[in-house]
């Protein structure tokens, strides 16, 4: 896990389960808009986060943010990119 998301994981006060989904991420980039209305978070993954982790971090991020928000997952040992798309 990068120190990246060790951070995000701090602002946020994710559960230990969330956390464990998220042990050996990477976050590759955060993209905002000018009006800091909207944030992408590339974060790569070595598994699929668990549903409950997932929406986890979306209710916390957003709880944070107050923002709108895209995620891309990417899955190394599927060699494929999941995204997951939600608006508030």
């Amino acid at each position: 896990m990068d120190s990246k998301i060790k951070t995000l994981i701090q602002k946020l006060n994710l559960s230990d389960t969330c956390v464990s989904d998220l042990n050996g991420a990477n976050l590759i980039k955060i993209i905002g808009n000018k009006e800091k209305t909207k944030y992408n978070f590339y974060i790569e993954l070595e598994t699929n986060m668990k549903v409950e982790s997932y929406l986890e971090f979306i209710e916390k991020y957003t709880d944070y943010m107050e923002k709108n928000y895209y995620i891309e997952a990417q899955t190394r040992s599927l060699g494929r990119t999941d995204v997951v798309v939600d608006y508030q």
